[in-house]
């Protein structure tokens, strides 16, 4: 039987769930890619398709993804200047802005983790 682990899952959030979905989170992940985006926004729901291959190829490593509906406010704590903003977090180290949204950049990025 083939054996289906959780954090193949990308999570779905509203801006005002993140600080405390990150508060409470116990995360044995090597890091958390953090998609944040508005649903009329084109480049957000081209994004979205990035998101899920990145999900599938990189299915063997410790990676959490994260989307953000950001419609009625910016989420905590990230600073939002545009959509969409994609935040990294690696090995317990704050999120950082990722200035890429180009899927050869994030599998080289998240596969050298």
């Amino acid at each position: 039987s083939t054996r289906r682990s959780t954090h193949l899952d990308i999570i779905s959030l509203k801006a005002s769930e993140v600080k405390q979905f990150f508060d409470n989170l116990r995360n044995p992940y090597q890091a958390i890619l953090v998609d944040c985006y508005v649903p009329w926004c084109t480049h957000c729901r081209n994004f979205q398709s990035i998101m899920e291959i990145l999900k599938i190829r990189l299915n063997e490593k410790p990676i959490l993804f994260v989307r953000v509906n950001c419609i009625l406010e910016a989420p905590e704590p990230f600073e939002i200047t545009g959509f969409p903003s994609l935040f990294l977090k690696k090995n317990g180290e704050s999120f950082q802005e990722l200035e890429t949204h180009d899927l050869t950049d994030l599998l080289k990025l998240l596969n050298n983790l």
